[in-house]
């Protein structure tokens, strides 16, 4: 998603006047596309754990070294967008048929294009070609990137092309793809995106039931089914009428290294875990308010989790509305809920808050607080808005 963020980012790091382990400067697209391969895949290992940016449209002086934005011209025929480049990647046989996640970015910096490739953060490092790829542009010398080489970045500089990545890079990567150096709550998020991995114990207490991770069973996940929880609007509108949250208390052997909240309908047909709340600053009437997840956090995960888990063994009737979809936004990131966020604050009361007041005012149901159903509504309001934002960033 273009943002100001990117560019403020991107500036800084022109700025700096060198290259890094997370950001390569090139001064036009390749012409020859095993070398564009062999720079995605440095950038993909490079031992920091985050987005990682080919950054096209920048020269460095042969003389003085400075690096200046010189932008990219529009008819170079190299010139690839998002589309074509994960085309060629995908033609390409990668061990375990892992490969990186790959997108461009097309900003302005002082008047001038700057295309940015976007490697995205992965734990699924490291990536490895199963064959060679080679190519020669005519009139030049072939280039071939290897297969089983391990292609990494250290500082400012790349794996020679002939050449693989130092043990301890290698064993860095690996240690991070197992989560062997991840704390207690990352291997949780891991964990829980294998729902099947999970075995139950069944009832382990008067009113509390648990699973299990099978191939680290000292993660556990003990559900509670309390009847004095607290609730709140998003716990209402079920069939049976409004239910409480319950605890579930992530274990490791026996201490407790987190706790979560969950809501479920009756006979746990459908659940979700309790989501963040952002009121989006107060009005003459009612906050805006906002129910969210960041995608693949724990919270994203568990809630997930739990609505395959409760609905492959339920029985009876159903409920409409699994894991609360029309109310709770998942965002790709903490970064793209400010953008969002600052967003819908510049429309609130010309576009949002108008919508809003309209359908409160349609509220007729005594079991609705005037608070709960206005904010039931506008955690509706604003995902329909994500939505619509969403696809006009992408489109």
């Amino acid at each position: 998603m273009i943002g100001s963020s990117l560019v403020q980012e991107i500036s800084y790091l022109v700025s700096l006047q060198h290259e890094g382990n997370y950001w390569d400067f090139k001064q036009e697209w390749h012409h020859n596309k095993a070398e564009l391969l062999h720079d995605i895949l440095c950038l993909a290992n490079s031992p920091a754990n985050r987005d990682k940016y080919l950054i096209i449209g920048v020269k460095e002086s042969s003389k003085t070294k400075h690096h200046s934005i010189v932008g990219v011209k529009s008819k170079d025929t190299n010139r690839k967008g998002t589309k074509e480049i994960n085309d060629f990647l995908s033609t390409k046989k990668f061990v375990g048929n892992i490969r990186p996640m790959v997108h461009v970015e097309r900003i302005k910096i002082n008047n001038k294009r700057v295309d940015v490739v976007v490697i995205e953060s992965s734990n699924n490092v490291p990536f490895i070609l199963a064959d060679d790829y080679c190519d020669q542009p005519k009139k030049a010398a072939p280039v071939t990137v290897r297969c089983a080489h391990l292609y990494s970045r250290v500082m400012d500089m790349n794996t020679s092309i002939d050449k693989t990545a130092d043990n301890d890079i290698t064993e860095l990567l690996w240690r991070r793809r197992f989560r062997i150096d991840a704390t207690p709550i990352d291997k949780l998020t891991y964990y829980l995106s294998s729902p099947d991995d999970w075995m139950s114990l069944g009832e382990v207490s008067d009113n509390e039931f648990a699973y299990y991770y099978k191939y680290a069973p000292e993660y556990k996940l003990y559900f509670s089914i309390d009847e004095d929880g607290e609730e709140d609007f998003l716990g209402k509108n079920w069939i049976v009428g409004t239910a409480k949250y319950s605890r579930i208390s992530f274990k490791v052997f026996e201490a407790t290294i987190a706790t979560y909240w969950y809501n479920a309908s009756d006979k746990l047909e459908y659940s979700f875990v309790k989501p963040f709340y952002r009121a989006l600053g107060e009005t003459y009437v009612d906050p805006l308010m906002m129910a969210y997840y960041i995608q693949e956090s724990p919270e994203h995960r568990l809630s997930n989790f739990i609505g395959d888990k409760f609905r492959n063994q339920a029985g009876g009737f159903r409920e409409n509305d699994p894991l609360r979809e029309q109310n709770i936004i998942v965002f790709q990131s903490d970064e793209e809920r400010v953008e969002f966020e600052e967003y819908i604050k510049s429309i609130a009361h010309s576009i949002v808050l108008p919508q809003i007041w309209l359908l409160v005012g349609e509220n007729k149901s005594e079991k609705w607080s005037r608070e709960d159903y206005a904010d039931w509504i506008s955690t509706i309001v604003l995902k329909k808005m994500y939505i619509g934002w969403k696809n006009s960033h992408t489109s």
